[in-house]
């Protein structure tokens, strides 16, 4: 095992992006999968399965991380403000904060990171098991919307109960009250954060987690713990770069 994880560990140093010249394969898997025989293919069973572990077998991944990273913030932010009286004005800094940028970079990117995983491992067993042919017809749509389908339902979900969570929790370390607390997030929250926030927790990210993981799951056939650590450092390296482009083109230009 150590003599394997040596080699491994060479290897990944050798090529910490050897999963880039895939990439190109992916994104003509992608358009074939949208194909009108991808759709006649598509297999609802394999939706449901997927879409039961992507979205209610994620549940608990995304109750415990939206309840504490609201509760992370909303400590910081109080105690902050609070050095300026202005612990009433937390609402809105956590609203902004868990909308435009925190909610997708982690919440988002934790559940990304588990579906690029297992997409990684998934695309090499389907390709030993099938080859390549029906790869872009077969694989990827059942899989694909049921991460979309999936992460509708999550980001909604995420948002209500950490912003619940934050509400609560805010009038015992100083906030007046949980309806002041809400109210002004309220007054904060724009169309454009709103549209944000659902377009990369429901599209731009379950996407990337996608090209990732089946562009590390073309470039690699072994399921060593090495190849998972690969998958999840890339996605996390898209992940925010995309991420900040998506904020850049909205907020700055």
């Amino acid at each position: 095992m150590h003599a394997l994880w040596k080699r491994q560990y060479a290897e990944n140093q050798a090529q910490p992006y050897g999963w880039l010249p895939s990439f190109g394969w992916t994104v003509r898997q992608f358009i074939l999968a949208f194909s009108p025989r991808s759709w006649r293919n598509l297999n609802l069973a394999d939706f449901s399965e997927h879409f039961h572990w992507m979205g209610p077998g994620s549940l608990p991944l995304i109750t415990f991380s939206s309840i504490f990273i609201a509760l992370a913030l909303t400590t910081q932010a109080t105690i902050e403000l609070t050095k300026y009286r202005a612990q009433d004005m937390a609402g809105p800094l956590i609203a902004i904060g868990l909308l435009r940028e925190l909610g997708p970079l982690t919440c988002s990117m934790a559940w990304c990171a588990q579906v690029a995983v297992f997409l990684s491992q998934d695309t090499a067993e389907f390709r030993r098991a099938h080859g390549e042919e029906d790869f872009g017809t077969g694989f990827i749509l059942p899989r694909y919307l049921a991460a979309l389908a999936a992460g509708l339902g999550l980001s909604a979900f995420g948002l209500v109960i950490g912003f619940t969570a934050a509400a609560a929790y805010a009038p015992l370390i100083g906030v007046s009250s949980s309806a002041d607390f809400l109210e002004t997030a309220r007054l904060a929250i724009k169309d454009k954060d709103v549209c944000v926030y659902f377009t990369k927790l429901v599209l731009i990210n379950p996407t990337v987690a996608f090209m990732v993981g089946c562009s590390c799951g073309k470039a690699t056939d072994d399921a060593t713990p090495l190849s998972a650590a690969r998958t999840v450092a890339a996605l996390f390296i898209a992940g925010a770069i995309v991420n900040y482009l998506v904020s850049a083109v909205v907020y700055l230009f």
